[in-house]
């Protein structure tokens, strides 16, 4: 026995050509006998079907609730009978030639025509009596003027739609006057102050789950105490060295169930979070500078790339989500160089002891024939480093920066000759060992064959003149050693470390 209730609107297409909707609901399918029945045909290529026993259907006819029921007699006979319901009162007819006669006899019972069946029927509730259908707008045009009447959403339906503008405007950076300009061309849209209460809604439910603190980097370094009301602050210069920040500890109790609840989870129980800081500075005005440090998850690899606080304690001991897994975390660093030599309490890089890496001096910086090991730079070392838990070997040069700085230098001049040819080359030779840079797997072999490219790259962009000068058997030098930056001396001397 095969029991089961669908609901369905199916169209229909009736002699006439007009389209209405039927409903069915499919009660009991019982059994097929061996000897069943098939349907009669509707046309000459019309397929037919088994009529199986006990069959009981729901359905609407002449605005009347059937229920349609098959029951085999005998061997060759089948009864079928409508039922339906009228002033509290149960009717039924049968028919033993065909379901045709039955629904007629149906129709002559409550004085209907059979040709009325080839009206439209609807069914706008469902079983329950609930409307399936709603009304949500009306549009009009008066005078070339568009009129829209709004019926009232639920105020479930209205949150999900304003959310979803919401981030539809984020995403495509669109302000609140661009916003208010397309509402006024669309009526469709939400009013711009609808958008613009549901935006303050989202950040005061986001502010009690993430709340922002602030700290003073002259006095209490990081206070988690006090919070600051971002909206009504003034800044004067009696205010330098005030800044606000998100918890990471936070901030990733939030992001944790997210990462690891996608189809395709980020991260797994067990594995490690690598944690990248980035930052930069920018001036507002004469006297102030502000500076964003911000932080992305590595295991996310490329999708990282699509646009502070007690990170000892993080570094030491990971989090424990709200699952109650704990996650270790390893801590990068990543940002320009001037950026990056003051987190790490460095020598400016025009200074002698520049490297951010190593102890090599600004004079030797040109010598290929040198070797310097990611030991660090005590020499240049001005400063504590502001964070403690980031490794000297995770503070990773930034690839956009390394690319603009050396390819400034060879957009100096274009010479023609001798000298343009070699300039030539090393434009192409520098594009061809960045592609090597940017490859996601090398074998130890091609770094190595990297590390002694970029060297006899670098020996060919300091190449001096061979020969006596102004003579015409002279060959003229490219660039001064002076003009070895440091960017070319990480690109050749650590570079390789970090592709490993």
């Amino acid at each position: 026995m095969i029991t089961q209730i669908t609901q369905e609107l199916k169209p229909v297409m009736n002699p006439n050509g007009r389209l209405y909707y039927s409903y069915y609901n499919i009660i009991s399918l019982e059994n097929y006998p061996t000897n069943s029945k098939l349907t009669q045909k509707t046309g000459n290529h019309m397929p037919q079907y088994l009529i199986p026993d006990n069959y009981i259907v729901e359905t609407e006819v002449a605005k009347k609730t059937l229920k349609c029921e098959t029951k085999y007699i005998a061997s060759s006979k089948i009864c079928y009978t409508v039922s339906w319901k009228e002033n509290h009162t149960e009717w039924s007819v049968n028919s033993v030639k065909s379901s045709t006669e039955a629904i007629n006899i149906f129709l002559q019972k409550i004085n209907q025509k059979a040709s009325r069946l080839s009206g439209p029927r609807h069914k706008l509730t469902d079983l329950l009596g609930k409307p399936i259908v709603h009304l949500q707008s009306i549009n009009l045009n008066l005078k070339n003027k568009p009129i829209q009447i709004k019926f009232k959403d639920s105020s479930f339906t209205t949150q999900i739609r304003l959310d979803s503008v919401i981030r539809a405007c984020d995403e495509a950076l669109l302000d609140r006057d661009g916003y208010r300009h397309l509402a006024a061309v669309i009526p469709t849209l939400f009013r711009e102050y609808l958008v613009a209460n549901r935006q303050n809604k989202i950040n005061m439910l986001i502010n009690k789950q993430i709340h922002i603190q602030s700290f003073n980097i002259d006095n209490e370094l990081f206070s988690s105490e006090n919070s600051i009301d971002i909206e009504n602050s003034l800044i004067d210069s009696q205010d330098i060295g005030n800044g606000v920040y998100h918890s990471i500890s936070t901030l990733l109790q939030t992001l944790i169930p997210i990462w690891k609840s996608k189809k395709d989870p980020i991260i797994i129980p067990g594995d490690t979070l690598y944690l990248k800081l980035g930052g930069n500075g920018r001036n507002v005005g004469r006297k102030q500078s502000h500076v964003l440090l911000s932080f992305c998850l590595l295991n996310e690899k490329m999708m990282c790339l699509n646009p502070i606080i007690n990170t000892v304690d993080l570094k030491n001991n990971g989090i424990v989500d709200k699952d109650g897994i704990h996650w270790p975390i390893e801590f990068y660093f990543s940002g320009d160089w001037k950026f990056a030599y003051i987190i790490m309490g460095q020598n400016a890089p025009n200074s002698e002891y520049f490297c951010l890496y190593c102890e090599c001096n600004s004079k030797s910086r040109h010598n290929m024939d040198l070797s310097w090991t990611h030991t660090g730079n005590s020499k240049g070392q001005k400063k504590p480093p502001l964070f403690f838990a980031i490794n000297l070997f995770n503070f990773i040069p930034d690839e956009l920066h390394l690319l603009l700085r050396i390819t400034n230098i060879l957009m100096d001049e274009f010479i023609p000759g001798e000298r343009g040819i070699t300039i030539e080359f090393l434009w192409r030779e520098f594009y061809r060992l960045y592609m090597i840079l940017k490859s996601s797997l090398l074998t130890e072999e091609e770094i190595l064959k990297f590390k002694d490219d970029t060297k006899n790259w670098i020996r060919t962009f300091c190449r001096p003149t061979i020969g006596k000068m102004n003579t015409a058997t002279s060959i003229q030098g490219i660039y001064r050693k002076e003009d070895i930056t440091p960017y070319m001396h990480v690109f050749a001397m650590h570079i390789p470390y970090f592709i490993r």
